[in-house]
């Protein structure tokens, strides 16, 4: 595991933050990690806003629903 991946699963790194890193490492580093941490960052930070837009939603929804009565 390399510092960028210690980092970021212990969350001091946020995704962009990371894939910055990655960027400025990527030279040094194994390939095939290099594409490994990509795919793991991009894939976390897509659930991520999975997350937060349906969290978004069942407000909105539990807000139109308040406004309803």
């Amino acid at each position: 595991m390399c510092i960028i991946c210690i980092e970021y699963e212990k969350g001091k790194l946020k995704p962009a933050d990371a894939l910055r890193n990655l960027q400025e490492l990527k030279e040094i580093l194994d390939k095939e990690h290099v594409r490994e941490i990509q795919k793991k960052i991009i894939n976390d930070a897509w659930e991520r806003s999975k997350d937060k837009s349906k969290r978004l939603f069942k407000q909105q929804d539990h807000n139109n629903g308040d406004q309803n009565k």
